[in-house]
């Protein structure tokens, strides 16, 4: 590369690098909130919260790079525009590709990355995130209890309290059992210990009453009781989300474009992997389709500084409806395999028409002929 060039791609570089590390942080801080409350109140170690929050860095990485490789590229190339370096390069005989070319090596650059994600990263990210979240999830149900809420320990299974003490001594309470419909069970206490010991949750309920009712008889009993204890089985909770079954996006490359024989052809399974796979295929060139784009925009055609601003205004709105275009194609393409063409009609035939475009403003339409140098010794008199 030229200094000019070497120049121009530490700029986008920086720009994208920054945009990108930016974005992601706000978007694993938005999307953290939902963990943060419970952690901290139920005393979940931090660790695990940081651990969340860095399993979700890859995934947004080959989401916003298009996005801040674009707007790098529009302020970049904008702030050289209004500062006349592009005008004095020109002037210098450099051409519209020669300027571009700082970009696309960021942009190639950009794609590297996101495969090296999509490929490899992400499906270890997700399943170590999967694997915390669980973990979360298994975390003493006895502890995860809130005052003053309706409580769904498990189905049909609900206990509510007032107050919980310092020593974990629970005030008011109100358990309603409906696990067996034959024989409703509702018991109200003052007090309430609860026990948990792996999959098996013990609540000793103190000076209280235990109703019961039958509906086939419409016969209602009351119980009043000193101490009353019973047990919960949660191994049918715990046990939800089975980690032996991993989702697409956990799958190796080769499992989601070859699915193994017990995956049924046709199968919604079998379409989510293959939507899953091409889109890992196909998501990291995005990267140089806007690329493309954002430089047929910017030096495709005649050469006007003062309509720039309009061009950069058209390159967001361009780059804009076709990221929204691809995702929801991905999304389309999880229900039939039809659509799985289009992701890469998507990719590829926008950055083709952007090439015939920057490739016709380098013949004749983007710059202006320069006088042809005269032979030696000719004089122009």
């Amino acid at each position: 590369m030229r200094r000019l060039q070497r120049y121009i791609f530490a700029q986008i570089f920086k720009a994208v690098a920054f945009s990108t590390i930016t974005i992601v942080l706000v978007g694993c801080s938005l999307y953290s909130q939902r963990y943060l409350a419970d952690i901290i109140e139920h005393g979940i170690p931090l660790a695990a919260f940081g651990e969340l929050v860095l399993f979700m860095v890859p995934t947004l990485v080959v989401l916003v790079m298009p996005i801040t490789l674009a707007g790098g590229m529009i302020f970049i190339y904008g702030k050289l525009t209004e500062d006349s370096e592009l005008t004095v390069a020109r002037a210098c005989g450099m051409s519209q590709m020669s300027l571009l070319v700082p970009s696309i090596a960021v942009a190639v650059l950009a794609a590297m990355i996101s495969y090296a994600m999509a490929l490899y990263v992400i499906p270890q990210s997700i399943e170590r995130f999967r694997d915390i979240r669980d973990t979360v999830r298994h975390t003493r149900v006895d502890t995860l209890l809130r005052d003053q809420t309706f409580n769904t320990v498990s189905p049909g299974l609900t206990i509510y309290f007032a107050t919980r003490e310092a020593d974990g001594l629970l005030r008011n309470i109100l358990i309603h059992d409906q696990r067996n419909q034959q024989r409703v069970a509702t018991v109200i206490a003052e007090h309430a210990v609860l026990d948990q010991d792996q999959d098996l949750l013990e609540v000793r309920l103190i000076d209280g009453n235990l109703q019961r009712f039958r509906p086939t008889t419409r016969e209602l009993t009351t119980v009043y009781f000193d101490t009353y204890t019973f047990e919960v089985d949660l191994s049918s909770v715990l046990s939800s989300g089975d980690p032996q079954d991993p989702a697409v996006e956990e799958l190796a490359i080769g499992a989601l474009l070859f699915p193994p024989d017990e995956v049924a052809p046709g199968s919604d399974e079998y379409r989510r992997r293959l939507a899953e796979g091409h889109q890992r295929l196909t998501s990291p060139l995005m990267c140089i389709t806007v690329a493309l784009i954002a430089g047929a925009s910017l030096f495709g055609g005649q050469y006007r500084r003062h309509g720039h601003r309009l061009r950069l205004a058209a390159i967001g709105l361009v780059v804009s409806v076709l990221l929204l275009a691809y995702h929801a194609t991905v999304v389309a393409a999880g229900t039939t395999t039809l659509l799985i063409p289009a992701l890469y009609a998507l990719v590829i035939v926008p950055a083709l028409l952007a090439c015939l475009a920057i490739w016709r403003g380098d013949h004749g339409y983007g710059t202006t002929p320069s006088a042809s140098p005269l032979p030696a010794g000719a004089s122009t008199g």
